[in-house]
C-alpha cells in the first residue's frame, strides 16, 4: 500500500465532501438563572462571524457543524453566517451561507 503522503488524490469524476466541526464554546446555561457561562461570548461570536466571513469560495466546508451554541451569541452567530431562511428549531438548513452570497 503507498504510504498515505504517496497516495492518490482523487479522480476527476469522483466528488468531495468536506466537513467541518467547530466548537464555538459560545455556551450560557441557565435554570431560571445563569449558572454557566463561557467568557467573552460576544467577542468570541463576533471574531468567529469575521474569521468565517474571510474564507474564499473553495475553502468553505460543504457542510459545518457547530457545537456549543446555546447562547444568544451563538444564535446571532449563525445567524449572522446563513441566509435570512436560517430559523433555529425548525429544523430548516442555511441554503446559502453569506460567505457565499457575498452579502456585507
Amino acid at each position: 500500500a503507498p504510504h498515505p503522503a504517496e497516495a492518490p488524490g482523487p479522480s476527476a469524476d469522483q466528488d468531495l465532501l468536506t466537513v467541518m466541526t467547530y466548537n464555538t464554546y459560545l455556551l450560557r446555561v441557565r435554570v431560571g438563572i445563569a449558572i454557566d457561562t463561557r467568557p467573552n461570548l460576544a467577542i468570541r461570536a463576533s471574531k468567529t462571524a469575521e474569521w468565517f466571513k474571510t474564507l474564499r469560495t473553495e475553502e468553505v466546508p460543504d457542510v459545518l457543524v457547530l457545537q456549543e451554541i446555546y447562547s444568544k451569541e451563538g444564535e446571532d452567530l449563525v445567524d449572522g453566517l446563513c441566509s435570512e431562511d436560517f430559523a433555529r428549531n425548525k429544523y430548516k438548513i442555511c441554503t446559502m451561507p453569506k460567505v457565499l452570497k457575498g452579502d456585507e
